[in-house]
């Protein structure tokens, strides 16, 4: 077989449930220049059964004791031979064209080194409960990287000198990915493809990342790290091209964009950037529904998953 361009690294821990539906949304992409590594956490259910009856030589299959999340992922990785790394989990659905999108994006624009979609939410019956939009552009998300993480972890293609450089997985972070990809994305531009390329699964179990209280506490340091390692600011050109931007990718997008900009103030102020929270208000409040969605931001901080409830202290 011919050295592929995409690796596809999954980890699964006791995942036989779903196991069979991701592996085939990743074996049937339209995109076909691809392996599919799977690390095997210490599963004691049917998973080595499942992905023993696939015969397709693009599985690369590896077993090892329960380490956890990123440091499965990191052993993936240490095995892949692709020039771009894409992630999925063992429970989730990558839809067909997921893979080429993300390919033609990545070779076409040399500059963007890590490449998330917007994604369904899914329940355990494969019905479709809610959708997560993402913003597209790096100078938004290097914003947006201040109030949350702007991408979905499975979603995600990378490029493997990028990863590299980066450093792979802190295997002691709880919030791993943030993590990584804020180490990315300051040396490199990042991106989203706004169509819906993948589902994520909603299940009680899965490769567990720990208490909440560990992920509030992990989240908050990461946030504030963000914060001291950026001089973060919105320029007046920024925020209305952004508003044009999104306008034309429709009204959910729109809003996502304006309730990014109502979240940044509310944060600024959190954070005790007063005088960024004041010149932001100065700059936004005329724009259609920019007051209702600080209002909103401020009484229910999990709005459109800015989770400031869990990343900044009162």
């Amino acid at each position: 077989m011919k050295s592929p361009l995409v690796s596809v690294v999954m980890a699964a821990y006791n995942a036989q449930e779903y196991l069979n539906i991701a592996i085939d949304s990743i074996l049937l992409q339209t995109y076909q220049n691809l392996e599919l590594i799977i690390v095997d956490d210490g599963s004691t259910d049917s998973t080595p059964t499942i992905v023993g009856a696939c015969s397709d030589s693009r599985i690369r299959y590896f077993r090892q004791k329960n380490k956890g999340l990123p440091a499965a992922l990191n052993f993936g990785i240490s095995k892949t031979a692709g020039k771009y790394i894409a992630r999925m989990d063992a429970d989730d659905i990558s839809h067909p064209e997921r893979l080429k999108k993300q390919v033609e994006y990545l070779e076409k624009n040399n500059s963007v080194a890590l490449l998330g979609t917007s994604f369904n939410i899914i329940d355990e019956s494969n019905c479709t409960i809610g959708r997560s939009y993402h913003l597209a552009r790096n100078e938004d998300l290097q914003v947006e990287f201040l109030v949350r993480n702007p991408f979905g972890h499975g979603t995600i293609m990378v490029r493997r000198d990028a990863l590299e450089a980066g450093g792979g997985y802190d295997e002691n972070q709880v919030i791993e990915d943030y993590d990584l990809w804020w180490r990315i994305a300051k040396n490199h531009q990042v991106a989203n493809l706004t169509e819906f390329l993948y589902s994520w699964r909603v299940v009680a179990s899965g490769i567990s990342h720990g208490s909440s209280d560990k992920r509030q506490k992990a989240i908050h340091e990461i946030v504030s790290r963000i914060w001291r390692e950026t001089k973060p600011n919105l320029s007046t050109n920024q925020i209305q091209s952004g508003l044009r931007h999104y306008e034309k990718l429709g009204p959910q997008y729109h809003e996502q964009f304006t309730y990014m900009l109502a979240a940044f103030v509310v944060a600024s102020s959190k954070m005790g950037r007063y005088w960024l929270s004041a010149k932001l208000i100065s700059k936004i409040l005329s724009i259609p529904g920019l007051r209702l969605a600080i209002k909103d931001t401020r009484k229910n901080p999990l709005s459109h998953n800015y989770l400031l409830k869990l990343i900044y202290k009162d």
